[in-house]
């Protein structure tokens, strides 16, 4: 097991003006907090997540986003008190994907094989995987996943039950992209980001 990454988000929702009303565990990555109007927000020290969310948001706003990827509404660079560097994603709430106790080992199975064939491109083991699971769950995701590459050239790799929630649309879909085949030229655009110059964007609360 990683090592925890905890993070305070309380500077960043000051600056947004939306209280927290609820902090989440860390996990390697990062802190989640959830706000007040509904939406998530993540702080991290990975320049690696920043520039995929980033690019992300734009693809959003040139194509008016997927069903099966989350709105993101805001990618911030900013510096804890202890110094650190973090960036803060402001992205849509995904809740945990509902998978009946009785199924839920099948699912994760098969998502494992998803996600071996996602990293080595074998077509047939994702075909596979998603004919024996016989849900619109895999194939969301990889949806998901196909219009990220397309839109973006990014790779998204981290595939694992832990990653994965609910659009607004009730898609599944990756809420956690950590781990993903970054151009280097995406990485050094979030160097360039200022929290307190960048506006952010008012959305309607998932319900």
């Amino acid at each position: 097991m990683g090592m925890v990454a905890n993070f305070d988000g309380r500077r960043i929702s000051d600056l947004l003006e939306v209280e927290i009303i609820r902090r989440y565990p860390a996990g390697e990555d990062g802190t989640c907090f959830l706000l007040a109007d509904g939406r998530i927000l993540k702080v991290t020290a990975s320049q690696q997540e920043a520039a995929v969310m980033l690019a992300v948001m734009q693809a959003q706003d040139e194509a008016g986003g997927h069903p099966c990827v989350p709105a993101v509404h805001g990618v911030y660079w900013d510096r804890q008190g202890d110094g650190r560097v973090i960036y803060a994603i402001l992205r849509d709430e995904m809740p945990n994907i509902s998978v009946d106790n009785d199924r839920l080992e099948d699912f994760i199975l098969a998502l494992e094989d998803v996600c071996w064939g996602w990293l080595d491109q074998d077509g047939p083991l994702i075909h596979q995987a998603v004919e024996e699971w016989q849900g619109p769950e895999l194939t969301d995701l990889l949806d998901g996943l196909e219009w990220i590459e397309e839109r973006t050239g990014i790779r998204v790799n981290d595939i694992k039950y832990d990653n994965l929630g609910l659009t607004r649309e009730g898609k599944a879909g990756m809420r956690d992209m950590g781990r993903a085949e970054v151009p280097p030229h995406l990485l050094e655009r979030v160097q360039d980001l200022d929290f307190e110059s960048l506006s952010h964007r008012s959305v309607t609360p998932m319900m």
